[in-house]
């Protein structure tokens, strides 16, 4: 099974929705500076033009949390690792 974070209200999972708004990479999340595994994960997003991103809603449809990275793998392992 895989380990998602504990969300009361929503979790989105979305891969390479940069791509459904006719963007690259850096375009999409330009604004995003925060939410990155790393700054060398999120070269490898630019260079490969991927990325996936966790958005969900720990407690209540209000408050969120996002992390972008360069695979779904890191992505949970990050999120199991910081977000207890």
């Amino acid at each position: 099974m895989i380990n998602l974070p504990r969300h009361d209200a929503g979790l989105r999972i979305l891969h390479n929705n940069h791509i459904n708004k006719f963007k690259d990479v850096e375009e999409y999340v330009s604004s995003d500076s925060d939410n990155w595994l790393s700054e060398k994960d999120k070269r490898i997003c630019i260079e490969e033009d991927e990325l996936w991103e966790v958005i969900w809603y720990p407690r209540n449809p209000i408050n969120f949390n996002i992390v972008i990275g360069s695979s779904l793998e890191k992505v949970l392992n990050f999120i199991k690792k910081e977000y207890k």
